[in-house]
């Protein structure tokens, strides 16, 4: 079988039903050879029947028999045995659902937490096809239960696709000194998911060895569980070879409240920033230079666009790097009075982005509950910021933003659920479906693509009633189209899986 074509063809697939039939054409992927063939065989004058049998015929394709090894091939040995039993019938038929749904990266992340929480295992006979999922998304194999299990690591060594999830907590060091540069990045990553300490001494034991452009990817996986541990060896780097390596150590000392990088940042804004108490002022002082230790810590000399001057960047940079608290303290004032006074000022839009920036980075959420709406505009760094932030900080902010009466669009803060695995509690899908509620026709593509999110991000006993707020009966959705459609199709699949393990 060519995998790299039916991947590219399920790829397509896996997008147009996320979109929509009616919200985005859609004809049959084109694939070369005998599946290239049979797939152009399809009649595409119903778009809806097209997505259907191009599914059917994309699974029998993918689940074809591989080809025999030689013979006289030594017999695989028996796997190990599992502690764990394995979960019952009924969860067991909703995960092979999701496996089969174009939706699967996100939920079955939420069946493998659920079967964790019951103290059961992904039964044997759907390991190939989440060890699939897997070896295609590295990024959901940390909450895979016990990673995919020790039967599934025993299955994964026999197949060169999953041959990385055959890796053995702890066994990671080993994989770092003898694996390829893909088995290296993922034994880096897995090593920083179970201990962070750890996956940094790897790093450290042949960073002066490696190319720059592993140092680099390698260094992002630190991204995950940054701690003040880290600071020396980022702290070492700001002087690498390499300008992206450079920046990326910057980046990642900011992200860190305590760190010498944020304190020599503050160091040099506070001569620059001044709050009159009594008149609710705020005033700002621009750098004169942006010197060779300003450098040093990651401020870029050139702006990004024209129009922003050259010392309103710099100061915009350093103000990133510094945690909103610093200002409380420095300054005198709660945050509301800092952003309010923001505000009025001449310098809101550096103020603000740089204080929006952060207090994500941060997760400060007495800041971020100050600041207004028109702050979370989606942005790169707005995405990967909210993705990091705390459960507990993200609902904090969920609970603030479901209580704005902004009509739901890109102007509403909520579109940060369109960045983020959140589901929200039983309250908040209260709140979530009086938003519903109070549409009364279906609002532009902005607002019916935040809606369905919204619903997807719903409790799952909420069901019956999205059905009711949105005036769906008996499946009719041609009010909505079919991205509402989806979204509802996602919220009932995670209803069955609650109610498999007895969490409805």
């Amino acid at each position: 079988m060519d995998e790299d074509r039916s991947e590219a063809a399920w790829r397509a697939l896996a997008t147009a039903a996320l979109m929509g039939t009616e919200r985005a054409p859609f004809a049959p992927p084109v694939a070369a050879g005998g599946l290239g063939s049979a797939l152009a065989a399809i009649d595409p004058s119903n778009p809806e029947r097209a997505l259907l049998d191009s599914a059917a015929l994309l699974v029998a394709y993918r689940r074809a028999g591989a080809l025999p090894g030689p013979a006289g091939a030594e017999s695989p040995s028996g796997s190990p045995p599992e502690p764990l039993p394995p979960a019952g019938e009924r969860a067991a038929n909703a995960l092979e659902t999701v496996l089969r749904s174009p939706m699967a990266f996100r939920l079955v992340q939420e069946w493998c937490r659920l079967a964790d929480e019951a103290g059961v295992r992904t039964p044997d006979q759907h390991l190939p096809a989440l060890l699939d999922l897997a070896a295609r998304n590295p990024d959901i194999v940390p909450s895979l239960p016990g990673g995919v299990g020790a039967r599934g690591r025993w299955l994964a060594a026999y197949n060169p696709a999953w041959r990385l999830l055959a890796l053995e907590p702890g066994r990671e060091g080993d994989a770092w000194a003898t694996g390829n540069r893909a088995t290296r990045l993922f034994a880096l990553q897995m090593a920083r998911q179970r201990d962070p300490d750890a996956a940094r001494m790897l790093l450290q034991s042949t960073w002066k060895t490696e190319p720059a452009d592993d140092r680099l990817r390698f260094m992002q996986i630190m991204e995950r569980g940054l701690s003040l541990a880290d600071e020396p060896f980022l702290e070492s780097a700001l002087t690498d070879r390499s300008k992206g390596v450079r920046i990326l150590a910057a980046a990642l000392l900011s992200q860190i409240g305590d760190s010498r990088l944020a304190a020599r940042m503050a160091d040099r804004l506070r001569p620059l920033i001044r709050f009159d108490r009594a008149s609710g002022r705020i005033q700002v002082a621009l750098p004169e230079a942006c010197d060779a230790e300003m450098q040093r810590d990651g401020i870029q000399l050139e702006p990004p666009v024209p129009d922003l001057g050259e010392k309103t960047w710099w100061f915009a940079q350093m103000l990133r790097c510094v945690p909103p608290r610093v200002w409380v303290a420095e300054l005198g004032a709660p945050p509301g009075a800092l952003i309010a006074a923001a505000e009025r000022s001449i310098w809101k839009p550096p103020l603000l982005e740089s204080w929006t920036e952060a207090a994500l980075a941060h997760a400060d959420a007495d800041w971020l509950l100050h600041l207004p709406v028109e702050c979370f505009r989606v942005t790169a760094r707005v995405k990967l910021a909210v993705e990091r932030l705390p459960e507990a900080v993200l609902h904090r902010l969920i609970n603030h933003w479901l209580q704005i009466a902004t009509p739901l669009g890109n102007g509403h803060p909520l579109v940060v659920l369109l960045h983020s695995p959140a589901l929200l509690t039983r309250p908040q899908t209260r709140l979530a479906l009086d938003k519903l509620r109070q549409m009364s026709d279906p609002p532009a593509d902005a607002g019916l693509l935040l809606a369905s999110h919204l619903v997807m991000s719903l409790h799952p006993s909420a069901v019956g009633d999205v059905e009711a707020a949105l005036g769906v009966q008996d499946g009719d959705f041609k009010r909505w189209g079919g991205i509402m459609r989806d979204a509802l199709q996602f919220l009932y699949l995670r209803r069955e899986m609650y109610a498999a393990f007895g969490k409805l």
